[in-house]
């Protein structure tokens, strides 16, 4: 147990040349060091670094001036638009659906010309019927407005042929949702799930107030607000918005984003204020593939009063822009390789795969297809080699012991929260609930990393040097709270053939029920069931004495995942504090298969 929480000890350092502050494993020789370079910085030999200021990979600092703006006011003065769809989950975090298309404006006076008319923006306000519709994030400041594109203008290279639109600029409000923002009235988005006669995966349960990350205290920031977004819900307010909205006019054409150099500058300039560590600029001295760029923006920090801020990891929109990205070029990057090894399909045209499709004449060419994009996470193409590569495992080596879910104690993590205040887990106990929810949304990378690394400790510590496993497997997902969990099997070694055991105890019963049952197989169900049971009762070690269906659990003072392990007594209650707390899904929820 010592081995498995010195594990999730860790420290922020910052490298001096690529400035990517990351969290690194705690040791003595760490705490001695006064500056530091990162394993690829410092083992790079060769000017300029890669990552590093001479090679204009190292943004640069945000002026007061961009500093602060919402996302409807930075879109007021960006230069290009990304299309694409981000909406405000349950839990405060953020998703996004479908791919992302960069538009200019239509009329060449207003590609030219800023800031844009909120109309023309790519945003929708969706307003729930009956409710107070308050969007503050969606606010509307004419001078920060102002204060922001006069800077623009005279300080980023890339904004110097705009002209300054003052009537634009004049029709702002001075501090509230413009009038003229497009948007759409819907029923409540809560109730839509059962209208829609389908039920979500909501991931595992909450029972303290404290694990609901998003609450009203929580400073989020949106673009499509839609509460509880999932798909179907999606589809509805999007034939609402059909039906009811009149689109801004943008270029029929748009922008190639692999072509058009400081796109991201121009489409994020509170990001890149000067065009500096643009991962779209296409004249670094030393080539670095998109990859690596993203990589190392959502890495990149700056330290404000204490307390690491990563911009680009925490803006709402340019994370799931830049996956987007990322994912395309490795289609289009795929779809090279399949008509280089499959020169008898370049003839095809667009429409002649849909023709296809319509025919259901399509099997073999997208069987190829597949072959080449399995590779691509995410992807149906992906997900179906995942599962046939399972399945294969299992059939080679019997099937698992059981099936385990890991939930994100985020909220409660005192290791997690001393790094993201900067301070040491014995302050970390003072941290209000709202502190730690705003932290929780605003680094949604460290709090995943954190997570994939408890539970590799976990498989280290537990599953392979306490239980003994032969193998094990498990995917990530979200829940509807927007934070990650896991779900998993493992095989352990002493398993004596649970699922095998299991069809001989049922067949015994089935047997010594019937009339004309066979006796040995009567004889072979009591047996099997027995070892079944000696095997469970050696794994499952801790059960909840007061049934939390019956409403008589008390909860417990201190959440379990706040205290420190060498802190517990592990008495009986300590046991009873732990299991209540999860209901019917526990943090390691184990089914036998």
């Amino acid at each position: 147990m010592n081995n498995f929480h010195k594990a999730h000890e860790y420290k922020i350092c910052q490298c001096t040349v690529c400035y990517e502050a990351w969290l690194l494993k705690l040791n003595s020789k760490l705490n001695k060091l006064t500056t530091y370079q990162c394993s690829r910085c410092s083992g790079e030999k060769d000017l300029p670094k890669k990552i590093s200021k001479e090679n204009d990979m190292v943004p640069s600092a945000v002026p007061n001036e961009l500093s602060g703006l919402t996302q409807v006011e930075e879109m007021l003065i960006a230069r290009a638009l990304p299309i694409i769809h981000i909406y405000l989950k349950q839990g405060g975090q953020r998703g996004y659906s479908g791919h992302c298309v960069n538009f200019p404006q239509n009329v060449g006076e207003l590609a030219k010309s800023l800031p844009r008319y909120p109309k023309d923006l790519s945003v929708i306000v969706v307003k729930i019927k009956g409710k107070e519709n308050t969007f503050k994030t969606l606010n509307v400041r004419r001078q920060v407005v102002a204060d922001a594109l006069f800077w623009l203008l005279k300080h980023n290279p890339h904004y110097s042929d705009v002209e300054l639109n003052q009537d634009a600029l004049n029709s702002l409000p001075n501090n509230s949702v413009p009038d003229d923002l497009l948007s759409v009235e819907t029923q409540d988005t809560a109730n839509l799930s059962d209208e829609l006669n389908y039920t979500p995966d909501r991931g595992p349960s909450t029972v303290d107030e404290e694990d609901v990350v998003f609450s009203r205290n929580t400073d989020t920031s949106c673009v499509l607000p839609v509460p509880n977004a999932e798909q179907q819900e999606i589809e509805f307010i999007q034939q609402q918005v059909q039906a009811q909205t009149n689109w801004p006019s943008v270029k029929n054409s748009p922008l190639n984003e692999y072509t058009t150099s400081f796109l991201a500058t121009m489409a994020f300039p509170t990001l890149f204020p000067d065009g500096k560590g643009d991962p779209t600029n296409p004249s670094l001295h030393k080539h670095v593939t998109l990859s690596e760029k993203i990589n190392h923006l959502c890495k990149f920090a700056e330290n404000k009063y204490g307390l690491w801020h990563y911009r680009f990891a925490q803006h709402p929109r340019f994370s799931n822009w830049a996956l987007n990205m990322i994912q395309r070029a490795q289609i289009l990057q795929q779809s090279g390789i399949f008509l280089k090894q499959n020169p008898g399909e370049q003839h095809l045209t667009i429409d002649e795969p849909r023709e296809m499709v319509v025919n259901n004449s399509s099997n073999v060419f997208m069987a190829k297809l597949s072959r080449h994009i399995s590779n691509l996470s995410g992807s149906n193409a992906y997900w179906h080699k995942v599962k046939e590569d399972l399945k294969a495992t299992i059939q080679h080596v019997r099937p698992p012991t059981f099936f385990f879910t890991f939930s994100s104690a985020d909220m409660h993590w005192p290791e997690l929260h001393a790094l993201l205040v900067g301070s040491d887990q014995q302050m970390v106990t003072s941290i209000s609930s709202d502190t730690r929810r705003q932290n929780v949304i605003n680094n949604p990378h460290i709090v995943d990393w954190f997570f994939t690394q408890c539970l590799q400790n976990f498989t280290k510590y537990w599953l392979y040097d306490s239980l003994d496993a032969e193998w094990h497997w498990y995917r990530f997902e979200y829940q509807s709270r927007g934070s990650i969990h896991c779900h998993g099997v493992a095989k352990l070694k002493n398993d004596p053939g649970l699922c095998r055991l299991s069809e001989i105890a049922l067949k015994g019963h089935l047997e010594k029920e019937s009339k004309d049952g066979d006796i040995a197989i009567v004889k072979h169900g009591p047996v099997a069931e027995a070892t079944i049971c000696k095997s469970v009762d050696w794994l499952l070690s801790t059960y909840n004495p007061n049934n939390p269906e019956e409403n008589n659990w008390i909860k417990p003072v201190i959440h379990p995942c706040k205290k420190k392990h060498v802190d517990a007594n592990i008495t009986d209650t300590d046991y009873e504090d732990f299991s209540i707390l999860f209901k019917d899904i526990l943090i390691a929820v184990l089914h036998i298969v």
